[in-house]
């Protein structure tokens, strides 16, 4: 009944959830789409005004008119231009020489600026008005201006090298930039006026940024939409709709700024969206910030064949799908009243008559998890019912006698894997670990079978729960020792490391566990370890009435090996040398020697590790550093300086069993060489 009533409402549910995401899609893109268009055209009639007059004014010189040449000939001929668009904030002219005029709105003023180059060097002369010809103040400055060297001027020049700055050339825009004379951000159309007289100049208009973020802060798409205008490398040319941004003085400091510094998280993650693509998304997209699903698109508007800005457009979802969340909301609340009454009847109907099957399926589940545990009593009045009960009470009891002789977490993660109960195994990169206690045979003859069963158990149980915790799996116990691995079944990048530190671990909770089983006049107890990276195969081996999941492979012999060096070298733990490269990061090492392996013709190296990083004392490092170093010395045939290392280093560390082995070898060596 439940999956009944459940499948038609969610049939129900999802349709309607389908066609409103569609409708939300077209609805998005139409809105995006048509805001987008909208700031487009209002762009383009912002910015169209500009280069007209710059075109005009360039086609005019081609046809003898002399130009801007002096400020009375620059006002004349562009103060009404200025008066009749205000987006126009000021007019420049330069020329190659230096010389440059600039016409500024100055409030309801002018100011006029004239630099001059002479044989004196630059001169810059200032004049406020408000009426031409009648200057209110008129002023010399020294001021550091060359207008050669601003973006406008250097624009166009750029052009005219690549032959893009003849008479028929579009103006040429400025990237946004904060202007020389103001202060304010701004950004700059310019073109090359070659007047039938004169020396050829540019001329430029310049166009304040604060303005077209006058317009985008009143843009509002939805009720709680907005738009936004950015450069190609994300920095804000039109702010968004924000009661924060009303005040001109905080969007005079605010544009090109980059979207981070706007402090609105719906920018932020609309251009968080945008990094992963690697640049501006065309296409309507979705995306979440503060709770809320929005949509958002941007459009290019292109300035000139270099220059161009982006026009976002973000809208937040609850604007135009208030009436279609309550709908969805009704049918949601009426499927889930339905699923509940149905699930009141059928609780009603399990309790007389399946309640007792369900927990025999639970104890079913538990038991191919391997949940052991004690089971739940069945209570029931049917026979049948009953006898399974009791059976499987009986093979949970046998289950969990079995469980003490396979690691019960190896056979769970097989099964979840799928690998259980198939000859087969696979390639893979594991970390082998092989130990062995070191004393044990004459631990044995000191002690009766009774008392060294019990002192085995102990030692099994603290060595198998420190090594689990670190993650090992333990894939067989041999007498006294084991052999276990890192990487599998289960996957594991950090193998090498998480099996170096859970045997660092283990070794020292075996010293404590060593301190406390140790009597007088019994031999000491000390565990050795051998680890080993590499390729091995692993899985499944034996034959198909008994199995056995092992590790086979090169590094398997090699981990024998160096558990069986512990003894040589009077260490507990060596590793080889491809542990050690993939650890170098995590643990501290120290490189004991170079050994021949059984089945290899050359020697390879062998370490030991001193620690984790940060953990090892500095008087620990610098022992093992002057070890490395006569070992160097050693293999460099310098007996003499290696012996003089290792003589103080064998009385200065505890395990220095080593250096004293090194040692012996350097004064052999050197006597055989005298």
């Amino acid at each position: 009944m439940v999956y009944l009533i459940v499948l038609s409402c969610g049939v129900a549910l999802a349709a309607t959830w389908a066609g409103q995401r569609r409708a939300v899609m077209r609805l998005s893109a139409l809105l995006v789409e048509s805001t987008g268009e909208r700031a487009d055209a209002e762009l383009r009639a912002f910015f169209t005004p500009v280069t007209a007059g710059l075109t005009v004014a360039r086609d005019r010189s081609q046809h003898g008119y002399r130009g801007p040449v002096d400020v009375a000939s620059l006002n004349h001929e562009f103060i009404p231009y200025l008066d009749r668009f205000p987006q126009i904030s000021s007019v420049n002219t330069g020329d190659g020489a230096g010389n440059g005029l600039l016409l500024l709105r100055d409030g309801n003023a002018w100011r006029n600026r004239e630099v001059h180059v002479d044989e004196l060097g630059t001169r810059t002369h200032w004049i406020r008005w408000l009426t031409p010809g009648q200057p209110e103040r008129e002023w010399w400055e020294d001021l550091e201006y060359d207008p050669r060297q601003r973006p406008w001027y250097q624009r166009v020049q750029e052009a005219a090298r690549k032959g893009k700055a003849g008479p028929e050339s579009e103006p040429h825009w400025t990237a946004p930039y904060t202007f020389f004379t103001t202060g304010d951000p701004g950004i700059t159309a310019s073109v090359l006026v070659e007047p039938a007289e004169g020396e050829p100049l540019v001329l430029a208009f310049d166009v304040m940024l604060n303005d077209i973020s006058a317009y985008t802060t009143s843009l509002a798409p939805t009720e709680n939409g907005m738009a936004i205008i950015l450069t190609a490398d994300g920095r804000v040319v039109g702010l968004p709709r924000h009661p924060h941004f009303q005040d001109p003085e905080v969007r005079r400091a605010t544009v090109l700024q980059p979207t981070d510094a706007l402090g609105m998280p719906v920018v932020e993650q609309a251009m968080q969206e945008c990094r992963g693509h690697a640049g501006y998304i065309t296409e309507p997209f979705a995306f979440r910030a503060e709770g809320s699903a929005w949509w958002g698109g941007f459009r290019e508007f292109r300035l000139d064949d270099e220059i161009a800005l982006w026009i976002g457009v973000l809208v937040p979802e609850d604007d135009f799908l208030s009436d279609v969340k309550r709908q969805r909301a009704i049918i949601l609340m009426t499927t889930l009243a339905a699923i509940a009454l149905a699930s009141l009847l059928a609780v009603l109907m399990a309790r007389s008559y399946s309640a007792p099957l369900t927990a025999l399926a639970r104890q079913s589940h538990r038991f191919r998890d391997l949940d052991l545990s004690e089971s739940e009593d069945v209570p029931s009045n049917l026979l049948e019912v009953r006898a399974l009960a009791e059976a499987h009470e009986r093979m949970r009891r046998a289950l969990d006698s079995f469980s003490r002789y396979v690691p019960t977490d190896l056979v769970r993660e097989l099964l979840t894997r799928g690998e259980a109960a198939r000859i087969g195994g696979r390639s893979a990169t594991l970390t082998i670990l092989f130990t062995d206690l070191h004393g044990f045979t004459a631990l044995s003859e000191s002690m009766s079978a009774a008392d060294l069963v019990k002192l085995m158990a102990r030692y099994f149980e603290v060595l198998l729960e420190s090594l689990s915790r670190g993650g090992a799996t333990i894939d067989k116990l041999l007498g006294d020792g084991l052999i276990g691995f890192w990487g599998a079944p289960k996957p594991n990048e950090d193998h090498a490391a998480d099996a170096v530190r859970a045997v660092l671990a283990c070794r020292d909770e075996l010293e404590g566990l060593h301190q406390e089983l140790r009597v007088p006049g019994r031999p000491p107890l000390h565990t050795r370890f051998g680890l080993a990276t590499g390729e091995v195969v692993v899985g499944n081996v034996g034959s198909p009435t008994r199995l056995d999941y092992t590790a086979l492979g090169d590094a398997v012999n090699l981990a024998e090996r160096l558990e069986e060096l512990n003894r040589e070298y009077g260490t507990e733990i060596l590793a080889g040398g491809q542990l050690r490269a993939a650890t170098e990061g995590v643990i501290h090492w120290r490189e004991v020697d170079s050994v021949r392996i059984r089945g290899r013709s050359e020697s390879i190296p062998v370490h030991e590790p001193l620690g984790l990083r940060g953990e090892v004392s500095a008087e620990r490092l610098e022992w093992a550093r002057r070890y490395e170093e006569a070992l160097a010395l050693y293999r460099s045939q310098r007996f003499e300086a290696a012996a003089e290392v290792l003589s103080d280093l064998a009385g200065r560390e505890e395990r220095s069993a080593t250096a004293l082995r090194l040692w012996i070898r350097c004064l052999e060596a050197r006597d055989r060489v005298d």
